[in-house]
């Protein structure tokens, strides 16, 4: 007592559990729990407009800390042995101790969905399925052999990967692809996991197979290019490829995550309430969610394009939905038919294929900036060396110097209109157009004579 009445303390006996204090009590998932006292007079007066109770309130004489500490705790002591205690329950130990108890479980059972996590350790159904395939093209190569392969395997791990390496010399010979012969080696390893290290044979064909290969390098697509086929999906009213081909080269983006963009995905400056004209993608399902971060984003700084993306967010209707409502397939007809339209052909190593928009954004980005860092990021590459081997071997490509000089000219003409179709993209302009967009099945690419050079 000395120690505390001479260092002006008082001691905090009157401890309670967070769950029975009415000012510190959780609200996370319930409601919040109504007043405990009742409100002072002047409360319901002063909305009349009665202030004389409130001012007299106010003229009180204000204490000193020490003072009012002491004060505070010699009424509480009052108030609990001459009035009463308001909490007249007991304190629960099981409960929790100071009172929070057990917390919730980020992912409960009622949330979790069926899955084999020892049959498919969460691989998609189609690797799965393609693995299983080519294991069994395995199995009947070495049927030929006449042996089996419960028979190669009994003998051991190294007569399976020697095995597996023939398989491969065999595959090699006969014109299968090496996505195959991987997938075949990645699903022996599935029936047993034990195996991961001990094919070393087998993967040695793969290294020595790739190192023969003719290197098909993306060829980036120009930034005129895109611009060009954004004009031409505008015109013939595919605003939905248009705005992904853009998103696609600004924002780097893989093809996939092109496809499985939803409205909901973008978020404007207007949502986020920034000052300048930046929108940030959100990437649900990124590529190295195994090994780096579950969700990604990128960043789009085109102010021109952002103001386009405003107007077309405010008036679509379906923020949930894939912005482009058809499959894979579809959409490449669509990309193919743009390419087309221009004199490229649309394959790798020598025309624009739906990867070349993220060669492209990178190396665009490169050359405007100069800083390897910035391209690195935003196409959320985990190397530096990755990304200055990636540009280094794509600059270099170009499908612009291979076009006569017509096919330029009309790349040149739809790309220099693509400013003012961004800039004049109100919201009306965009209710009229983009509410009657063309549907997928119905998309036909208009004659070429239409658009002469």
């Amino acid at each position: 007592m000395p120690d505390l009445i001479g260092h002006d303390h008082y001691p905090g006996y009157l401890f309670t559990p967070t769950r029975l204090n009415s000012a510190d009590h959780p609200t996370r998932g319930r409601a919040v729990l109504p007043p405990d006292t009742t409100r002072p007079l002047w409360w319901d007066q002063v909305p009349r407009g009665e202030f004389e109770l409130f001012d007299a309130f106010t003229r009180l004489r204000p204490q000193r800390r020490a003072y009012a500490e002491w004060v505070r705790l010699t009424l509480r002591i009052c108030f609990k042995f001459s009035v009463g205690f308001p909490w007249t329950f007991d304190f629960d130990k099981t409960l929790g101790f100071p009172g929070e108890g057990p917390r919730p479980q980020k992912f409960p059972l009622s949330d979790r969905p069926a899955l084999d996590l020892v049959g498919t350790r969460g691989l998609p159904a189609g690797t799965l399925s393609r693995r299983q395939m080519c294991v069994l093209l395995f199995v009947k190569w070495l049927a030929t052999k006449k042996t089996s392969f419960d028979s190669v395997a009994g003998l051991g791990s190294w007569a399976l990967a020697h095995s597996l390496a023939k398989y491969g010399q065999h595959c090699y010979d006969t014109g299968v692809a090496l996505g195959d012969y991987v997938d075949a080696i990645n699903g022996v390893v599935d029936l047993d996991r034990t195996l991961r290290r001990k094919l070393t044979p087998a993967w040695d064909v793969v290294e020595a197979w790739r190192s023969v290969a003719p290197a098909t390098d993306h060829v980036p697509c120009p930034p005129s290019l895109a611009l060009a086929m954004f004009s031409l999906a505008t015109a013939w009213g595919w605003w939905d490829v248009g705005i992904l081909i853009l998103l696609g080269f600004l924002g780097i983006l893989r093809p996939g995550e092109m496809l499985r963009l939803r409205p909901a995905d973008i978020l404007p400056p207007s949502v986020l309430l920034l000052p300048t004209l930046t929108a940030y993608v959100s990437i649900r399902d990124p590529k190295q969610k195994r090994t780096t971060a579950r969700r990604e984003h990128v960043l789009v700084e085109d102010a021109a394009f952002v103001a386009f993306l405003e107007e077309w967010l405010a008036c679509h209707g379906a923020p949930t939905r894939k912005i482009f409502k058809g499959k894979a397939s579809d959409f490449r007809k669509c990309f193919d038919a743009f390419v087309r339209f221009f004199g490229i052909e649309p394959c790798d190593g020598k025309g624009i294929t739906p990867a070349s928009l993220r060669g492209g954004g990178a190396t665009w980005l490169f050359q405007q900036t100069g800083s390897i860092e910035l391209p690195r990021w935003r196409g959320r590459w985990q190397q530096v060396r990755t990304v200055e081997i990636y540009v280094q071997e794509v600059a270099a490509l170009s499908v612009l110097p291979a076009l006569s000089i017509p096919q330029r000219f009309r790349i040149r003409q739809f790309a220099g209109s693509a400013p003012a179709i961004l800039e004049q993209a109100n919201l009306r302009l965009l209710r009229l157009h983009l509410s009657v967009s063309v549907p997928v099945g119905l998309r036909n690419p208009p004659s070429t004579a239409l658009y002469p050079p």
